[in-house]
């Protein structure tokens, strides 16, 4: 197998000819711009606006937050992750660091602590991950997608939606906005979900879709 990157990863190609129909995010800036104040041991109720993204500092996720129109708040864990709301419900919960752009208010609920959701857990860092070069071929659903890469053996899988963004991080700085198309992760918006998060690699945004829809594919093990 020959190596596509000389950082680690091998990719493996499964292009989609179908661009992503949902969500607005874009990737995180390598240079921190905007300015948010902070209020430590703070969190926000209710869901994210997506997953939660490993940035690594909480002037990162400011920034992230300033760049998409839903973001009315972003809460930085003691994990390194960041997680973008559109709520200004705060909250106690130790570890996490609220952040709100000069001019905003919080509504300040009662306190409690909330369980953390799948998508608030640290990802796994895609360093560690092989990803397959190969021929292209059709775009699959997500459930043919996951069966596709189960059939390869040997550990193949589809990558999480943390796994995926990362890798698309990876790819932007070697080759700038890489490829224009979408890709399946395994990540599912719940249980009995029939809808799943992508990736598109074009610019980072990520999105919800019907896990029906053909999109591309990269399997990692």
């Amino acid at each position: 197998m020959s190596k596509c990157f000389s950082f680690v990863l091998q990719v493996f190609f499964i292009f989609s000819v179908f661009p992503l129909s949902v969500g607005a995010e874009r990737s995180i800036l390598a240079n921190s711009n905007a300015t948010c104040s902070q209020t430590n041991n703070m969190s926000v109720l209710g869901e994210g606006i997506y997953p939660a993204i490993q940035t690594g500092s909480a002037a990162y996720c400011c920034d992230w937050c300033a760049e998409n129109t839903q973001c009315l708040a972003a809460v930085y864990n003691s994990s390194g992750a960041c997680t973008l709301y559109n709520s200004t419900n705060f909250t106690s919960k130790a570890g996490h660091t609220a952040l709100l752009f000069p001019g905003q208010t919080c509504n300040t609920v009662a306190a409690t602590d909330v369980d953390p959701s799948p998508g608030q857990l640290p990802p796994q860092s895609v360093a560690a991950l092989t990803w397959q070069c190969g021929e292209n071929v059709s775009a699959l659903d997500q459930p043919a997608a996951e069966s596709y890469c189960s059939s390869l053996g040997q550990d193949w899988r589809l990558p999480s939606i943390w796994e995926l963004f990362e890798l698309y991080q990876q790819l932007r700085v070697l080759n700038g906005n890489y490829i224009p198309w979408a890709y399946w992760s395994s990540t599912s918006d719940g249980p009995n979900s029939v809808y799943a998060w992508l990736v598109n690699f074009n610019d980072g945004s990520m999105g919800l879709d019907d896990v029906g829809l053909p999109y591309g594919v990269r399997c990692v093990r």
